[in-house]
């Protein structure tokens, strides 16, 4: 075999490594990006149920931290980018001061009732946090299974968990 067609072989099979490469990079970056607009979704919702009520309160707050930080434990949805926690905590930080729009939330769970009840009893978890319910807390909370689109049944179920009396 010629060293010319010993290149062109080589190069060939390169290329084609080359092409899986970034194929799997390309994939990588999308499931990144995927999980990680998932995290915001959940971090935007969590950053309005802190502030229904007009103040975040320190249980809350303290609540909020530890829910971010079990994204990052094993199986979880950003448990594969440990490594970068710190920017990621960065980014997720900076959400949790300017979230993301209730619609956006609603549009991230539309067709999925099972996410969109899920979203919502975090919700009722971070408001039953202060152990006291408000009015403007009963009103974000009616709004979102509103807008989440849930149903009564799983409204009420996930309101009796943290004994929310909405």
């Amino acid at each position: 075999m010629g060293v010319k067609r010993v290149f062109e072989q080589r190069a060939s099979e390169d290329l084609e490594r080359y092409d899986w490469f970034t194929e799997a990079v390309r994939e990588e970056t999308e499931a990144f990006e995927v999980r990680l607009k998932y995290a915001k979704t959940l971090v935007s919702l969590w950053s309005y149920a802190s502030y229904a009520d007009g103040k975040l309160q320190s249980s809350q707050a303290h609540l909020v931290g530890e829910m971010t930080r079990v994204l990052f434990d094993e199986g979880c949805v950003l448990s594969d980018y440990i490594e970068q926690k710190d920017e990621i905590i960065d980014i997720l930080s900076s959400t949790f001061e300017t979230p993301l729009t209730i619609k956006s939330i609603a549009k991230f769970v539309e067709g999925n009732d099972e996410m969109a009840a899920n979203f919502y009893e975090d919700a009722c978890c971070i408001i039953g946090a202060n152990k006291k319910i408000t009015n403007d807390e009963k009103e974000f909370l009616n709004s979102l299974a509103s807008e989440l689109k849930i149903t009564d049944m799983d409204k009420k179920t996930r309101e009796r968990k943290f004994d929310l009396k909405i």
